[in-house]
């Protein structure tokens, strides 16, 4: 499953910055999609988790949102 780069700020409460660079420290690449209204970046669920952990934060609330779509 696919997580929105802005939902993935928001469960890890981080910038866009500290995103993109706690990517680029744990080789995520983000998935990049073109539709109709632009282009929106993703990252896959898994890689959110791994991002959660090596920043010590926890995901509880951010898995029950994403299991309950």
């Amino acid at each position: 499953m696919e997580i929105s780069k802005a939902e993935a700020e928001r469960m890890l409460g981080v910038s866009s910055t500290t995103l993109y660079n706690r990517a680029n420290k744990l080789n995520i690449k983000f998935i990049n999609k073109v539709d109709s209204k632009g282009k929106s970046s993703y990252l896959n669920r898994d890689d959110l988790k791994k991002m959660a952990d090596a920043m010590g934060k926890p995901l509880e609330s951010a898995t029950e949102s994403v299991t309950n779509d």
